[in-house]
């Protein structure tokens, strides 16, 4: 079934799968390194486990025939493949690489939703697998292992789609029916429906800090819902347009989003209710995808330049630029353990991103011979060894009929929803980390024999232990202690001892301990915890440290304004930064005031001020008001009103006087103040001085006078270039002059008249 809506507001909003992490309940330890991801080969029909530490293929696992529709969900070590176009699901276990329903089975894969093709997506939870129809609006839970469906099916919203549907961090399963503008809600046993949650219309859901976030793009508003009852906690307004192609994502470690529209970033909080910075990506809006957040950056997709934007969210600037794949490919993009990974889901084409924009490239498998080096968990190794012999020798593969060339997707364009499910979802605790090459059977051998089937239970004593961690928050400040305790989750007993890796080159020991990180980053803590009897076990979960903010307060006095770092003081005189932020503020009077200096200013440099704050902190302008301003020519004998800039006014403050002319002389000049009842203006010449340093407090204090202030060349000329003389106005204001420059018969004077008092 297909739908086909037209909204005026066209929303691409970048599809995203899962890389949903837990501990897993593997009988084996898992294989999976901190730092690795499967990605999908939907081509040669395999899933490849790609290390981010060292950027190698750590494993390659055929999943299905090949085709088109193959996306991934990870949850802990394990990998829950889904093949959309036969509408099935195969689960790769992480510890042996085994893969159920087994491929040599001639099955499709497990159907938990028989009807479902191009619709089916998968949700995974440490405690649930949730299968998906989409297209129909159906689900139904799975069981973990066996993938067989638990219960009837029951419906869902009827018209959700893979952008408005998520599971958060609780495990609980979120739908937006976008028809109806409902929300389905199914978690801890119960289905509940939310009427009227978001206006009929395009609407997505994403996760912000492991929280639902509603986007009503009718409403143009992001909501952060409460658990439970769907209710809005917070709400923020986005700055959008008719037919704008919008993108919007979360910070899997804070109550914030990301919104790309018109080629601008902006990030919205929800602590402050506000998007108050902007991050410039592009001449175009067109293309982005959607973002993933890791170690204190952004790191944006464009599918269109095949470029990946990489943005400092400490200093709000764009530091990287790298193409990562050919234009106009539709890749995926997602993190795990501080890891960015880039991936085309069809062919073998994958990588790493690091953090300063250096980019691994990967081949996933080889174009030529894609069942090379496919992991085989059915067959002896022995066999699996001469068979790869004979293939190197023979100096050809025997891929699968169906592993042919694909021609590439087309690029969204504004109207369409297009965008593949790259994995993301809840961020990805790792469970034991160990080297990812083949376990030791259990009967110490060299890989031989096949793995162990349910009559080969291990004993008690090598069972492998199940271990959490419970942190305080794991999204702290940096300098925040965060308090992190060990526990058994498998009903056996506690561990009597504890070793840590706090993630930032410090360890600790003991079965609780805490811990504070200095610096913006997400920390991989694990721990190994020792059992009575000498058994270990290991996890681990990401702690993602924001900045410490402190507020930086502007305070104005007079007419001027300041702005700079989220400041526009007198709108919005105070910002919440990240601690050590450098700021730049700058001060502009206008018309209507005279910038006079900041207090508290570390570095003032005329009306620019910067300071770095690390700490509350309280910058002060001074801006006095002003009754006129500007620079004029006065020719001979003209006149100037320094209340109002007139020259040649009847009411008058300086006249430009010039005398009569002089037997061999030329005409001699002065600046000469109004006398008698009718202006009453003074003067008093400063001599060539710094006009600027010259403020409205100095002015009253001067010795004005009446005499004028000759300007020759009859008589000594002190009304020179740079020359500054004061006076006091008719209305009892006070103007500083400064004389610019002299011709024969004019002057050219600047000047700013102050108010008085």
């Amino acid at each position: 079934m297909t739908r086909l809506v037209a909204w005026t507001l066209a929303a691409v909003l970048a599809v995203t799968g899962l890389a949903l992490a837990g501990s897993g309940n593997s009988a084996e330890k898992p294989r999976l390194l901190s730092g690795a991801a499967w990605l999908p080969s939907a081509r040669a029909g395999q899933l490849a486990l790609l290390d981010g530490s060292t950027a190698e293929v750590a494993a390659q696992v055929k999943v299905s025939s090949g085709g088109r529709g193959l996306e991934v969900v990870q949850q802990g070590a394990h990998a829950y493949a889904v093949d959309t176009e036969e509408g099935a699901l195969r689960r790769v276990d992480g510890a042996t690489f085994a893969v159920t329903p087994a491929l040599a089975s001639g099955t499709p894969g497990a159907r938990p939703i028989p009807d479902a093709r191009e619709g089916l997506r998968a949700f995974a939870s440490p405690d649930h697998l949730y299968a998906v129809d989409v297209e129909h609006g159906v689900f139904t839970e799975a069981d973990a292992h066996t993938l067989a469906r638990r219960g009837a099916l029951q419906p869902l919203a009827a018209d959700a789609d893979a952008q408005s549907t998520v599971l958060d961090d609780t495990g609980t399963l979120w739908a937006l029916d976008a028809r109806t503008g409902d929300l389905d809600i199914i978690g801890a046993g119960r289905h509940t429906t939310r009427r009227h949650a978001s206006t009929p219309g395009p609407g997505r859901l994403v996760l912000a800090g492991g929280s639902p976030v509603l986007v009503d793009l009718t409403r143009r508003t992001a909501s952060l819902l409460r658990p439970g009852s769907g209710e809005a906690a917070s709400a923020v307004p986005l700055e959008l347009r008719e037919g704008d192609e919008v993108t919007v994502s979360g910070s899997p470690g804070s109550p914030r989003v990301y919104v790309i529209s018109r080629g601008v970033l902006t990030i919205c909080e929800f602590r402050s209710t506000s998007c108050g910075s902007s991050v410039q990506l592009g001449d175009s809006g067109q293309g982005f995808g959607q973002a993933v957040e890791t170690g204190g950056r952004l790191f944006v997709p464009n599918y269109r330049t095949g470029k990946v934007w990489i943005v400092d969210l400490a200093g709000t600037r764009v530091v990287a630029q790298p193409r990562v794949i050919t234009p106009t490919t539709r890749f995926q993009l997602l993190t795990r353990d501080g890891v960015v990974f880039f991936n085309d889901p069809v062919s073998e084409r994958a990588g790493v991103v690091r953090l300063d924009g250096e980019v691994v490239k990967v081949a996933k498998y080889d174009p030529a011979r894609p069942d090379k080096g496919v992991v085989r968990p059915d067959v002896p190794q022995d066999d699996k060894q001469n068979r790869n012999n004979k293939d190197d020798r023979d100096g050809e593969a025997k891929p699968e009929p169906s592993a042919t060339p694909l021609p590439p997707d087309p690029l969204p364009g504004p109207s369409q929803d297009v965008v593949p499910p790259p994995p993301t979802g809840n961020p990805p605790p790792p469970p034991t980390t160990t080297a990812p090459t083949r376990l030791p059977p259990p009967n110490g051998g060299d890989g031989a024999s096949d793995p162990p089937t349910p009559s080969d239970s291990p004993s008690p004593s090598s069972t492998p232990r199940a271990i959490t961690i419970a942190a305080t928050t794991t999204a702290p400040t940096a300098g925040e202690g965060v308090g992190l305790e060990v526990r058994a989750t498998d009903g056996g007993t506690a561990p009597r001892a504890a070793a840590w890796d706090f993630g930032d080159t410090l360890t600790g020991s003991g079965l609780s301990v805490t811990h504070a990180w200095n610096e913006s980053r997400t920390a991989q803590v694990s721990v190994t915890a020792t059992f009575d009897d000498d058994r270990t076990a290991t996890t681990s979960i990401p702690i993602a440290v924001s900045a410490r903010t402190v507020t930086l307060t502007v305070s104005n006095t007079g007419a001027g304004t300041v702005t700079g770092q989220g400041i526009d003081c007198g709108v919005d005189c105070q910002e919440t930064l990240p601690a050590g932020t450098t700021v730049t503020l700058t001060a502009a009077g206008g018309t209507a005031a005279d910038f006079r200096g900041w207090l508290g200013c570390a570095q003032p440099n005329g009306d620019v001020c910067t300071v770095t704050v690390d700490q509350n902190i309280t910058i002060s302008s001074s801006f006095a008001d002003v009754v006129s301003s500007g620079q004029t020519v006065v020719e001979g004998s003209y006149t100037v009103d320094l209340d109002n800039g007139r020259v040649g006014a009847g009411s008058w403050d300086i006249w430009w006087y010039q005398a009569s002319f002089t037997q061999g002389l030329e005409e001699s000049a002065q600046m000469t103040p109004g006398r008698g009842s009718s202006t009453g203006s003074t003067i008093v010449n400063l001599g060539v001085t710094d006009f600027q340093s010259i403020g409205p407090e100095q002015l009253p204090g001067l010795a004005y006078s009446t005499e004028a202030i000759p300007g020759g060349p009859d008589v000594p000329n002190q009304l020179v270039d740079g020359d500054v003389f004061a006076v006091r106005t008719k209305t009892g204001n006070y103007s500083k002059v400064l004389v610019v420059g002299r011709g024969r018969w004019d002057i050219t004077i600047r000047w700013i008249t102050y108010k008085s008092g």
